[in-house]
């Protein structure tokens, strides 16, 4: 199953900053990562917060403006300012809930915020009982009851399916050609079937799975060889440092 990473350098997280990661009730690890909640316990000034492309989508609800927005696919790292008393509680869901969650939506979610008002009652339901609670227990319960009915109706196109199946499969190290070959389809149809479903096209989304599946090994084999790029699906190791460069940075003073 596909685990998706927000890369946190805990050594140069802000000490008055908490980042969290809960786990949903099992019956949703197929369509949910993580509920996580970003919190400040004293008043912040322009802390930096990086957020890297995972391949998910997430709605995001700021319980101090009392605000909710489902944040879409990102193919390129965010620098998000943290300022004043801050306090996010987000669901982040996996590339195959993405497009029984967004719908028709999903074509125009590439970099952007989607506002909560055109999406299925009983997502706007929930938002709305969140923006009203203070305990994080509570969110979660919230959360897993509201998504459980959800996500009794799941269903999205078959073939779009098997392709992400395929894409996550191989952490995307799979060629769109290979892919176009072994579902007897064409490379056009293969982009246009991400970018209806998920928001984003095939090779940029391939990308996305190569670097998070690149940034999970160097995070558990510290002292492994960079040459494992070869066998993860990038060209060289030159290759697997400009991406690591693209999506992590250069930013100084961010977590």
């Amino acid at each position: 199953m596909y685990k998706p990473i927000q890369y946190i350098d805990y050594t140069k997280i802000n000490p008055r900053v908490e980042y969290r990661e809960f786990i949903s009730s099992p019956s949703l690890s197929r369509y949910v990562a993580c509920y996580w909640t970003v919190y400040s316990v004293s008043k912040l000034s322009h802390i930096i917060h990086r957020i890297i492309p995972d391949g998910c989508i997430d709605i995001i609800c700021n319980l101090q403006e009392k605000t909710s927005f489902i944040s879409g696919i990102m193919d390129k790292t965010e620098y998000f300012p943290l300022n004043g008393n801050i306090f996010y509680f987000g669901i982040r869901f996996l590339p195959n809930a993405i497009p029984f969650v967004l719908g028709l939506n999903a074509k125009d979610s590439l970099n952007s915020n989607i506002g909560m008002d055109g999406t299925f009652k009983i997502l706007n339901e929930m938002t709305e009982k969140l923006l009203d609670e203070i305990h994080i227990t509570n969110f979660i319960n919230i959360i897993d009851n509201h998504l459980k009915t959800f996500f009794k109706n799941y269903k999205i196109n078959n073939k779009f399916n098997n392709l992400l199946k395929h894409s996550l499969e191989t952490n995307g190290s799979v060629k769109v050609r290979d892919m176009a070959i072994y579902h007897h389809m064409s490379e056009k149809q293969i982009g246009r079937y991400f970018k209806e479903n998920i928001g984003i096209s095939t090779k940029p989304f391939l990308r996305i799975l190569r670097f998070q599946s690149i940034l999970k090994y160097f995070l558990t084999h510290k002292h492994s060889d960079s040459f494992q790029a070869i066998d993860s699906g990038f060209y060289d190791q030159s290759h697997l440092i400009k991406d690591i460069n693209y999506f992590l940075g250069r930013v100084k003073n961010i977590y």
